[in-house]
C-alpha cells in the first residue's frame, strides 16, 4: 500500500519567483551561462518585516496554511501572475507562496502567489503505483492528493489537468492538488516544471527525467545550468518538449524579506565549505544551526528539509533545519457519519472514532470553507488517517458527491482480524470471495494463497465499491509483506511486478504486441481480450487497434517497461 506520501520533492516555484502562464511573462533574454553570484545589497538597502513561506493550503476562513491561520482581509492575490485575483481562485492542496506580516498577535497574509507546476494532457494511467503521465511527466499521486472537478476514478486519457506539488528530484513529479483544466486564456500550450538535466549549450536542449527540451526558439529569463529548476511553456509531442519561454525559478527578491522557510529537496552538501543545496541553489549554514527530527548526519542528497533561516547581505543564512519524515498515512477508509462530537472535533465511521486537528484538510466540491461544523451525521465521507499515540487522527477528509459514492474506491489499512471468508480493516469486515483479484508484494495469487499469507498487523488496499445501502463490494485485494511502504517501485527490473494500466496507442509493433505511450504490451493466446466487454481472439484484437485508441491492461512486467498482459480491453467510442 501507498502509506509513504511524499519523501523526496522539491517546491514548485521558489519564494520571490516571477513565475507565471504565457500572459504575463517578464522581458527575458537568451543566456546559458553559469548564474552570477549574488551581490549584497546596496548600501541603505531595507528589508520588509514579515517572513516569506511556501507551503500546502489545507483549508480556507481566511487562508490555512499548514495548519496556520492567516487573515487575507487585504491580501494581494496573484494566482499564475495575475494580481488582484480573488480567495475564491484558491483551493485546498494549492501549492503557495504567502508573505506574512509578523507583527500583532494575528498572521496576516501580505501576498499569497499560486504558479501551477504542469498544465498538459493526460496520456496514461497506472492505478496500481498510483501515477498519471502528463506531457511527458510522470505525476504521482497519493492519499492526501486533492482532485478538483473530477475524481481519480473519473480521470481519463486525454483529459486535460492542472497540477500543483513538488518536482521530484529525478524529473518525475509529487501531486498535492489536480484539477481538470478549464482556463483556456493560454491556449493549448503546455507546461512542465523541473530540474534541468543534460544540458547541451550548442544545441540548446536539456531534458527533465525522460521529456527532451529543444529551446532553440525560445525565451530564456535566467541562467540556465544543470540541476537548476526551471518552468518551461512549450508544445509535447513524443517524449519532445518544444519551448517557447523557459524560466528559472529563482529568489529574485530574497533580500526583501527578515526571514524565510523554504522546504525542499537536498541536491548537494559540502560539510567541509559549510553550505547545502536545495532546489538546486546553495546555502550558507550558520555556525549554530540546529536541528529538528534528526542530525547532520541526515544530511544527504534526496531527503526532504525545510529551512529557516534570515537573511544576511542579500544571502540566506540556514539557521534550523527540519527533516521532513511524517508525510505518511495509516490507513483510507470511506462511509458513513455514525457520531460527532463538534467541541471534541472526533467523528465515527465503520466503528472507529477518528479526531480532527488544526492541520486537517478538507474538502467538498462547489464549498471552499468547508470545515469540521460543516459535516452532518450520515454524510458519506474519505477519511485519510495516521495513528499517533494510540489513536486515529485525520489528515484529511473528503465529503463524496453521491455520484462519487458508488464510484470505485479504496480501502487501506492494517488488518485487525481475519478468517478464510472475511477480513476486519479499519473497523469495517470485508468479505473474501473467489471473484476478486488478489495480490501479494506486487505477484497475483489464488485466493488460498492469499489466506495462507495474511497476518493481523499487515498493511492492505483493497478497491471495490460501495452499493445504495453503503454495502462494500471488494474486486481486488493488494497485500505487501517484503515492503508495506510503496514508493512507487513497480519492481518494473525484476519481473514481477503486478500493473494496471490505462493509455493511448503509440504504434502496433506486431501481431502480438503493441505500445501504450512509451510502454511495450505483450499478449499471447491465454491473454483475456474484450472490446467493448465483448471476449475477441488476439487476431481480431490487435486487427481492431488503431492508433490513439485507449486500452486498459493488466498484467506484469517482464522487463523494463515490457508488460507481460493477462488482460486487455479496448473501448471502442
Amino acid at each position: 500500500m501507498n502509506k509513504i506520501i511524499a519523501l523526496i520533492i522539491l517546491p514548485l516555484a521558489l519564494i520571490g519567483c516571477g513565475g507565471g502562464d504565457s500572459t504575463e511573462l517578464n522581458e527575458t533574454s537568451n543566456s546559458s551561462a553559469p548564474p552570477p553570484e549574488t551581490a549584497p545589497p546596496p548600501e541603505g538597502t531595507t528589508t520588509t518585516t514579515g517572513t516569506a513561506k511556501r507551503g500546502i493550503i489545507t483549508g480556507f476562513g481566511s487562508v490555512f496554511l499548514d495548519g496556520e491561520r492567516y487573515n487575507t482581509d487585504s491580501t494581494n492575490i496573484v494566482i499564475n501572475g495575475r494580481e488582484g485575483q480573488s480567495i475564491e481562485s484558491l483551493r485546498v492542496g494549492m501549492n503557495i507562496n504567502l508573505v506574512s506580516d509578523e507583527g500583532g498577535e494575528t498572521l496576516s497574509a501580505q501576498q499569497i502567489e499560486y504558479d501551477s507546476g504542469l498544465k498538459g494532457f493526460v496520456q496514461s494511467i497506472d492505478r496500481v503505483n498510483q501515477f498519471i503521465t502528463v506531457s511527458g511527466v510522470e505525476v504521482f499521486y497519493d492519499d492526501l492528493t486533492h482532485f478538483i472537478a473530477i475524481s481519480l476514478a473519473s480521470l481519463s486519457v486525454g483529459d486535460r489537468v492542472e497540477v500543483s506539488g513538488y518536482a521530484l528530484v529525478d524529473g518525475q513529479f509529487q501531486a498535492t492538488y489536480i484539477e481538470k483544466e478549464s482556463d483556456t486564456d493560454n491556449g493549448e500550450n503546455e507546461y512542465i516544471t523541473g530540474l534541468i538535466q543534460n544540458l547541451d549549450l550548442d544545441n540548446m536542449r536539456f531534458s527533465i527525467g525522460s521529456v527532451s527540451v529543444d529551446y532553440s526558439n525560445s525565451r530564456v529569463e535566467g541562467a540556465l545550468a544543470n540541476q537548476v529548476l526551471v518552468k518551461v511553456e512549450g508544445t509535447f509531442n513524443d517524449n519532445d518538449f518544444v519551448a517557447i519561454e523557459v524560466e528559472v525559478e529563482n529568489y529574485d527578491n530574497h533580500d526583501k524579506y527578515e526571514e524565510a522557510e523554504i522546504e525542499g529537496v537536498i541536491t548537494g552538501y559540502d560539510n567541509i565549505a559549510n553550505t547545502l543545496d536545495v532546489n538546486g541553489q546553495q546555502f550558507e549554514l550558520s555556525d549554530s544551526v540546529t536541528f529538528s527530527n534528526g542530525s547532520s548526519t541526515d544530511l544527504k542528497v534526496g531527503v526532504l528539509v525545510e529551512l529557516k533561516g534570515s537573511f544576511v547581505n542579500g544571502s540566506f543564512v540556514i539557521n534550523h533545519i527540519e527533516f521532513e519524515n511524517e508525510y505518511s498515512n495509516d490507513g483510507v477508509l470511506k462511509g458513513a457519519i455514525t457520531a460527532i462530537d463538534y467541541e471534541a472535533m472526533t467523528l465515527t465511521v465503520g466503528g472507529n472514532t477518528y479526531f480532527a486537528n488544526s492541520q486537517t484538510r478538507y474538502e467538498a466540491e462547489n464549498d471552499q470553507y468547508f470545515s469540521f461544523t460543516s459535516l452532518q451525521l450520515n454524510d458519506f465521507v474519505e477519511v485519510v488517517y495516521a495513528k499517533k499515540e494510540e489513536r486515529f487522527t485525520i489528515l484529511k477528509i473528503e465529503r463524496e458527491r453521491e455520484e462519487e459514492r458508488y464510484e470505485e474506491s479504496e480501502i487501506k489499512g492494517q488488518i485487525i482480524a481475519f478468517s478464510n471468508s472475511e477480513i476486519e480493516v479499519s473497523g469495517l469486515l470485508i468479505p473474501l470471495s473467489q471473484q476478486a483479484i488478489y495480490v501479494v508484494d506486487d505477484t497475483r495469487v489464488a485466493l488460498t494463497e492469499f489466506i495462507n499469507q495474511l497476518a493481523s498487523g499487515l498493511y492492505v488496499e483493497i478497491n471495490g465499491t460501495f452499493d445504495t445501502d453503503g454495502i462494500f463490494s471488494p474486486a481486488k485485494f493488494e497485500l505487501e509483506i517484503q515492503d508495506n511502504d510503496d514508493d512507487g517501485d513497480d519492481d518494473r527490473e525484476g519481473g514481477s511486478g503486478y500493473v494496471e494500466l490505462e493509455g493511448r496507442i503509440t504504434d502496433i509493433l506486431s501481431a502480438t504486441s503493441f505500445t501504450l505511450g512509451s510502454y511495450t504490451v505483450d499478449i499471447k493466446n491465454a491473454t483475456k481480450l474484450e472490446i467493448d466487454d465483448r471476449r475477441v481472439s488476439v487476431d481480431e484484437f490487435i486487427a481492431a487497434l488503431q492508433i490513439n485508441d485507449v486500452v486498459e491492461v493488466e498484467g506484469t512486467w517482464s522487463s523494463n517497461n515490457v508488460i507481460n498482459a493477462y488482460e486487455a480491453e479496448l473501448e471502442d467510442d
